[in-house]
């Protein structure tokens, strides 16, 4: 790997750290956010649906379009939106108004994650592109504690609401600087598509294996907001300081590091396959007995740095040039539609915590029991 790949990686990581964490900002400081607008406290999860719905839906868009005219200029323009929008939510003088920023923001920085996914797919060679992917993987489940952390600090600190975004709009504009300075700019890459959208979502959906992925997104990070959201609640409070709960999960994800090399030697959808089993037995352990929490959060934080890994690897596997920013694009409307309905999930069912997890077990286990079936049955990777 070239010091300029491995500047733009690490730049590519930063970005989806930040564009995936403003997800999860909102949730430790509920009360603060609450106060800021005046508004009741349970309804501040829907800044969380709000942005996760617009993100998602802004894949599908952004990404055909860097498959039509080149990702690093689409990328920057992406960027650019995002660094506005964020700007735009310190300004909010209103909780409606907020969400109508959260909805801008969320079109504008899912420009990020399809984009930077195939960047590093065509960047990198068949060596480190496993690697790239994972590190790239660890880079949006670590977002949700790193996130989190920031928002309690600086909130913790005095800062007010708008102060905390306009430190995001900042890094927004510095990544920025970074992307333009080392991302590869390729022009006439040859094959990209122009006016032919409908012929790479064609190809890529007569594939039965991308098909199933694209359906095993949609559970990757239910269970897993599901269950941050829980422990932030009232039984985390009692149960276990939400410092050490944001430390054990990033200890788990550490493991998107050595996926990579988990994939070259069991295959794609082998990880995949470890990566659900293990997170619907986690929850199903939260539901119904009594590990102790810290272990259930390192497996369930192990889990998700199996699958997300797993996912992409196969989608750039199998996709070919032309059509991958639109199978990344899809792969990840997918998964953050099922991460933004996790509030929803738990906002009509808080009475129970077992109710609340079983929904996000029988989506996982579905998935698991969609990864047998007779055309996903090859582990290694071809």
């Amino acid at each position: 790997m070239t010091l300029r790949a491995f500047i733009t990686l690490i730049t590519l990581m930063l970005l989806g750290m930040l564009a995936s964490g403003q997800l999860y900002i909102c949730i430790p400081v509920t009360d603060s956010i609450s106060d800021y607008f005046h508004v009741p406290t349970e309804e501040v999860t829907m800044m969380s649906t709000a942005f996760g719905l617009s993100y998602a839906v802004g894949f599908l868009v952004w990404g055909p379009m860097s498959d039509r005219y080149g990702r690093k200029k689409i990328l920057m323009v992406g960027i650019i939106l995002a660094c506005v929008a964020t700007v735009c939510t310190s300004l909010a003088v209103s909780y409606n108004v907020e969400i109508f920023a959260r909805v801008a923001q969320g079109l504008c920085a899912a420009a990020i994650p399809p984009i930077a996914l195939a960047i590093i797919s065509e960047m990198l060679n068949d060596k480190w592109r496993p690697v790239g992917q994972s590190m790239m993987g660890f880079s949006f489940i670590s977002s949700a504690p790193i996130a989190q952390f920031y928002a309690s600090k600086i909130t913790a600190s005095g800062t007010s609401m708008d102060g905390m975004m306009l430190y995001c709009a900042l890094a927004f504009a510095i990544l920025a600087a970074l992307i333009w300075a080392f991302a590869p700019y390729k022009r006439g890459s040859g094959d990209h598509r122009k006016n032919a959208l409908h012929k790479s979502l064609r190809e890529l959906s007569h594939d039965p294996i991308i098909l199933t992925v694209w359906t095993c997104a949609f559970t990757a990070l239910t269970g897993f907001v599901t269950f941050q959201i829980i422990i932030n609640g009232p039984l985390g409070s009692e149960a276990i300081n939400q410092v050490v709960v944001r430390i054990y999960t990033l200890l788990g994800m550490f493991t998107s590091f050595i996926t990579g090399y988990l994939i070259r030697y069991f295959g794609d959808v082998c990880i995949l396959r470890c990566g659900l089993a293990l997170s619907s037995l986690t929850l199903i352990s939260f539901a119904f007995l009594n590990l102790p929490l810290p272990l259930e959060i390192v497996i369930l934080s192990v889990s998700v740095a199996l699958s997300i890994p797993g996912i992409i690897s196969i989608i750039s596997r199998r996709a070919s040039h032309a059509d991958r920013g639109m199978g990344i694009a899809i792969y990840s409307f997918f998964m953050f539609v099922g991460a933004s309905i996790s509030p929803v999930i738990t906002k009509f069912t808080a009475s129970s915590i077992v109710h609340t997890l079983l929904i996000p077990i029988a989506l996982i286990s579905a998935a698991f029991i969609m990864l047998w079936m007779p055309w996903c049955g090859k582990n290694k990777n071809s």
